[in-house]
């Protein structure tokens, strides 16, 4: 039998009233939660439901705690992927009105120019041709020195931890003692 709190428990664990250590376990546990929440500016602003959920936890049951921390952390996830949706979706947007942007403004210079105007005010700006800056034109980067290149050193990870699994020693880095990783599993 487990001794696991978070593994599955028989019917008759499930029905068992915690121990004075598990409740004191679980009260410490949740005041400091409660404690860091106080301090989140966010919570009740963007996460009222983590914060009503929360705050409705029967201490004194630390079933119902983990329940509702569970719950919590579904809700929080689920928003999270939310936001990366709109993310993706603004991001999109962003690049269509970039793209937009910059036909029009190939068509005010090819209109600035058949008028011939050059200066031309709308309601919301004015445009106007100026003279350019000369920009760099490179024929080819193999025929310049290096000092004119920029270089980045980036680990690669995935080569380094099948080494050091292999058994190969590298300063600078080692594998960890794995430990234990909380896997929640949505059910709706």
């Amino acid at each position: 039998m487990s001794t696991d709190p978070i593994r599955a428990k028989s019917a008759d664990e499930e029905t068992r009233a915690p121990s004075g250590y598990q409740l004191e376990q679980a009260v410490s546990a949740w005041q400091q939660l409660r404690a860091r929440l106080i301090t989140d500016p966010e919570l009740l602003t963007d996460e009222i439901t983590i914060a009503h959920t929360l705050s409705e936890a029967n201490v004194a049951d630390p079933r119902d705690l983990l329940a509702r921390c569970i719950d919590a952390t579904v809700w929080a996830e689920r928003r999270a992927t939310e936001a990366q949706t709109l993310e993706y979706e603004y991001r999109d947007r962003r690049e269509r009105y970039e793209k937009r942007g910059e036909q029009l403004r190939h068509l005010i210079e090819r209109l600035m120019d058949a008028l011939p105007v050059t200066k031309a005010t709308a309601k919301l700006a004015t445009a106007a041709l100026q003279a350019a800056r000369p920009a760099l034109v490179v024929t080819d980067e193999t025929k310049l020195p290096d000092e004119y290149f920029r270089t980045t050193r980036t680990l690669n990870r995935t080569e380094l931890t099948d080494d050091l699994r292999q058994g190969v020693l590298v300063d600078g880095a080692h594998l960890s003692q794995g430990g234990t990783v909380l896997v929640l599993r949505k059910l709706r």
